[in-house]
């Protein structure tokens, strides 16, 4: 056996721990290239609103599903804990890990795929102090074909879901650099992964279980009293003038915190996103919104033709029907 998303998670095949957030994100490293990560979650979701939440931005990005750990596999987390405590000098993340599950043990625990990633705020700090290699990636990554659209799609995936902690519709969504930004809410949550194989960026969808987020519990009510604050409602048809604004608006904070390009001439552009950027990132946004109405069209079909309350209340919403 080996380490990885798909197969259960076995103390033996365990090497070493590395901590990704105290107390909270670990990475399990086994005895070749096999890697996985466990997450404690904020104990606001159950199970079931873990599975339905990632279902949809699996729908965009595949590599950020999300999935409760098993009692077993919890159990074999803390097993080799146990028996790795006494050897801590020498093997990484016992102590770590052990201290996490006793601060976390009535909360559930998810894994997901281990990816290299950089994130927009780390890189724009690094570009800050000289190095912009990092910044050119993300650029790089989201003017790629697909990138702006991916984008799109995950912030789409993000407002059904009710992720309220990467982007929101908003002109005033808080401060960075010590400027305000209409749309970033947490700059450290715009993710994308190298891909080794093509030495490039990829948009990833990762942390999206948001603790405050509105109608974060899916599987057993709606939106409750939050339903007005819903921003997956910029998703409707007859949305589309705000839903434009908005693209431009998150361009806008994007091409702020990646900072201009230095250019000799200088009628060339210094702003490092496309021009048709918006028009793009718009576009993954209306696409998005057709596949995750599919993804729900086929969870009916094969649920006998019910929903859970979160999806049935987000429908009625989006005026989205199945004929």
């Amino acid at each position: 056996m080996s380490l990885g998303y798909d197969q259960a998670i076995l103390a033996g095949d365990i090497y070493f721990v590395k901590v990704l957030k105290e107390s909270k994100v670990f990475l399990l490293n086994g005895y070749g290239k096999d890697r996985l990560v466990v997450k404690a979650d904020s104990g606001q979701f159950t199970e079931s609103d873990i599975r339905l939440n990632s279902k949809i931005m699996a729908v965009i990005d595949p590599d950020s599903r999300t999935k409760p750990l098993t009692t077993t596999e919890f159990a074999d987390l803390e097993n080799w804990c146990d028996a790795n405590l006494p050897y801590s000098n020498i093997i990484d993340g016992a102590t770590d890990l052990k201290a996490a599950i006793n601060l976390s043990r009535t909360t559930p625990w998810v894994k997901m795929k281990a990816l290299n990633l950089l994130n927009l705020d780390d890189a724009s700090k690094k570009a800050g102090e000289g190095d912009k290699t990092d910044v050119r990636i993300i650029a790089a990554a989201l003017n790629a074909a697909g990138g702006l659209e991916r984008l799109g799609g995950v912030i789409a995936a993000d407002f059904f879901i009710g992720n309220t902690d990467r982007f929101v519709v908003s002109k005033n969504a808080g401060t960075w650099g010590g400027e305000t930004v209409k749309t970033l809410v947490n700059v450290g949550n715009v993710f994308v992964a190298i891909d080794p194989k093509q030495s490039k960026g990829v948009v990833k969808g990762l942390d999206f279980l948001d603790p405050s987020g509105i109608g974060r519990n899916q599987a057993t009510r709606g939106l409750g009293q939050r339903a007005d604050e819903w921003m997956g409602a910029i998703l409707s048809k007859s949305n589309a003038e705000p839903r434009m604004i908005f693209a431009h608006d998150v361009v806008d904070d994007l091409n702020f915190v990646l900072g201009p390009r230095k250019r000799k001439l200088g009628i060339l552009r210094t702003k490092r996103l496309d021009s048709d950027a918006a028009n793009r990132l718009n576009f993954g946004m209306e696409d998005a919104a057709q596949r995750i109405r599919q993804r729900i069209r086929q969870y009916k079909q094969s649920h006998n033709g019910a929903l859970p309350p979160g999806y049935e209340e987000r429908l009625k919403v989006l005026g989205w029907t199945y004929n």
